[in-house]
């Protein structure tokens, strides 16, 4: 009698040959890389936005600031020489709409949840490398209307945004537990314009006959730079030159009898100014 030997079951066989297939079997496997790549894509993506959003915001506080000092220098000048000065009042709501109107162009998604702030500073020690340790805090109104001739003044622009607005780009959103604080700070002074006036002031010193006389001007100057040459005209003709006028400032010629004009004219570079004066000969 023969006995055929049955083969034992083993649950492992059908398992390793399962193993097999699916380690051979690549289909879906795109997919899965997909999967995996996609999270790390969007944060790098939405992380450059991020990143480009708060350079421009940057960018932005950084030039609001230096235009709020540029307007100051421009129209807060005490000279008469610059023509018309808007009232103290008037530059300064136009500096809180020049500011408002530069960051509204940056403002994106961010929508109200930016807030900014604008200090003047009057500075007391011009030559100090820290200007902010050595500087007057003040108001916009008491800064402009008191700046004399050469004042250097300040100013700190603040801008803040929540932290949680900028990340999520949720816009409108005006409380958070964490506020991104940006500062920028400029400087600026009071503009002092040349100017330069003369004086001129003369008579006879010889008096004459019937030829003539002796007459001597001479002339000074409240200027703020240096004249460096200076003519002198005689009823309107040019008789003399002078290329010292602050301390060669006096002039003797013969006139006729009865009046004649004499007029000097002082130049500084291109800048001249001009006096005259009459002299009566008996």
């Amino acid at each position: 009698m023969s006995t055929e030997r049955r083969p034992r079951f083993s649950i492992w066989r059908p398992l390793r040959a399962l193993l097999r297939r699916f380690a051979g079997d690549e289909r879906g496997a795109e997919l899965v890389q997909f999967a995996v790549v996609l999270p790390i894509l969007i944060t790098l993506v939405w992380s450059s936005f991020e990143i480009y959003q708060l350079a421009t915001l940057r960018a932005a506080v950084r030039t609001s600031a230096s235009q709020i000092a540029r307007y100051i220098t421009g129209y807060a000048a005490a000279q008469p020489e610059i023509g018309y000065v808007p009232p103290a009042g008037d530059i300064c709501n136009n500096i809180l709409d020049l500011t408002a109107r530069s960051l509204d162009e940056y403002r994106g998604p961010l929508d109200d949840s930016l807030s900014w702030q604008v200090q003047f500073y009057l500075i007391s020690d011009p030559k100090s490398s820290r200007w902010v340790n050595n500087a007057i805090e003040t108001d916009c109104m008491s800064l402009v209307s008191g700046m004399q001739c050469n004042d250097q003044f300040g100013i700190r622009l603040t801008t803040s945004v929540p932290w949680r607005t900028v990340i999520f780009g949720v816009g409108g959103n005006t409380t958070s537990d964490w506020t991104l604080n940006m500062t920028e700070t400029a400087i600026g002074a009071s503009p002092c314009l040349p100017y330069c006036s003369m004086y001129l002031g003369g008579g006879v010193v010889v008096p004459g006959g019937p030829e003539g006389c002796i007459a001597e001007v001479c002339w000074g100057f409240d200027c703020s730079y240096q004249p460096d040459r200076a003519e002198i005209y005689v009823d309107g003709v040019l008789v003399s030159e002078t290329y010292n006028p602050v301390f060669d400032n006096c002039y003797r010629t013969e006139v006729p009898v009865g009046l004649t004009e004499i007029k000097v004219t002082a130049y500084g570079g291109k800048r001249e100014t001009t006096s005259s004066v009459t002299i009566r000969c008996p």
